[in-house]
């Protein structure tokens, strides 16, 4: 009977191992199965089932089990995908409570994802920085930098923004572009116009970029003072633009026209400017006024010239100066005594100085002004200016009549 029993003790203890050992292999199983189960519903972005199948996990696993700590980071990434409001916090719990989970990458990836599509970029920046770009595959690589990128741009930070978006411009992805776009935009904002240009020629021919690139193109000719490009390439895409933005455009066209000295050919494009909404300023009005005036239609320039004497500056004094003119050319003579008089008393351009005194004095007498004393004034005054001036004879002339 001894060795009945001594038999039967170990069968029975082997039978009970293998019951054991059965008993958790399916246990596993089982658990294994409702992972598998709880990431295929967040495969199909079924956010909210997938919730509470990784809860029914953790329900079957202890809170120091790796897989407890796994179906937290997907429940906590289930909440940021869905857009649950406390999905942020949840993940900042995560990170906070499992700082050495194998999950801690993706976390602050895809955390710092959530906050870049809530426009929350300061806090998107610091959680970016804290994720391990070496460990991320090619398209999250080129995501966290084009969202560094993005966001360092919004925070007015263009030299990280420029070096983040330099990293993936010359890729071949979704992003290249849109950071090739940014890259040229920082680019122009610094005045480094030829890597601009560069940056947006990658762009052309892409439907997405066609309203926008010949703005900057136009504006990188116009501030180079290449006004021979502006009018070769602006005037032949003018009309192919945004019409809100073919205003500025013709502008730009008149005015590289107007340095060119064409002026026949900028009227057309000031006077479209000029129908456009919106103040002009002095300069703009000068332009026009002055384009009109070399063609001399005085009529047309006089108003435009007007607008342009606002100010003391050297404009001020040219626009004066001119306006002078076309009042004696249109037989106005008392506004064309004024102007040059006010011409006359700006000293930017002596030139001009010099010469509307002179004319200022002329009308005057001209205007027979009484008491004489006026005329006599201004003829004192530019010979005490202008000793040596060749037109002394003529001044000397006209107060020998006066008197």
């Amino acid at each position: 009977m001894k060795t009945i029993r001594l038999i039967i003790i170990p069968l029975g203890l082997l039978l009970c191992t293998y019951i054991s050992f059965g008993q958790k292999t399916e246990y596993y199983t089982d658990i294994q199965d409702r992972i598998r189960i709880a990431k295929e519903l967040f495969g199909q972005e079924k956010f909210n089932a997938s919730y509470r199948q990784f809860e029914k996990v953790q329900e079957e696993v202890g809170s120091n089990s790796e897989i407890y700590s796994e179906a937290e980071y997907y429940k906590a990434y289930a909440l940021l995908k869905s857009g649950q409001n406390n999905g942020d916090r949840k993940m900042n719990d995560f990170i906070a409570d499992y700082p050495e989970s194998p999950y801690m990458n993706k976390a602050r990836f895809n955390l710092g994802s959530y906050q870049f599509d809530k426009n929350r970029y300061s806090v998107a920046i610091r959680t970016l920085n804290m994720v391990d770009a070496g460990t991320l595959n090619e398209k999250e690589s080129v995501l966290i930098h084009y969202q560094l990128g993005y966001s360092y741009m919004e925070q007015e930070n263009l030299e990280k923004a420029a070096a983040e978006f330099f990293e993936i411009k010359d890729a071949n992805n979704i992003y290249s572009k849109p950071a090739s776009y940014y890259w040229a935009h920082i680019n122009y904002l610094n005045e480094n116009y030829e890597s601009a240009l560069n940056g947006l020629r990658k762009l052309d021919g892409d439907p997405s970029y066609s309203q926008v690139i010949p703005l900057y193109v136009s504006h990188i000719f116009y501030k180079q003072e290449k006004y021979d490009q502006i009018v070769d390439y602006t005037t032949g895409i003018i009309e192919d633009v945004d019409e809100s933005h073919q205003p500025e455009l013709a502008k730009i066209i008149g005015d590289s026209y107007f340095h060119l000295n064409d002026f026949e050919k900028a009227i057309p494009y000031l006077e479209r400017y000029h129908k456009s909404r919106g103040p002009k300023s002095n300069e703009d009005n000068y332009l026009l006024g002055y384009s009109y005036y070399t063609i001399q239609d005085f009529g047309k320039a006089i108003p435009y010239l007007e607008k342009a004497t606002k100010g003391k500056n050297n404009l001020a004094q040219n626009a004066f100066y001119h306006l002078a003119d076309c009042y004696v050319r249109t037989d106005n003579k008392e506004k064309a005594r004024f102007a040059f008089e006010a011409a006359s008393e700006f000293d930017f351009d002596d030139k001009i100085k010099e010469d509307a005194l002179f004319n200022y004095a002329k009308i005057t007498y001209e205007l027979s002004y009484s008491p004489f004393s006026e005329t006599i004034k201004a003829f004192d005054k530019y010979i005490s200016l202008y000793p040596n001036s060749e037109r002394n004879n003529s001044a000397y002339q006209y107060l020998v009549r006066v008197y």
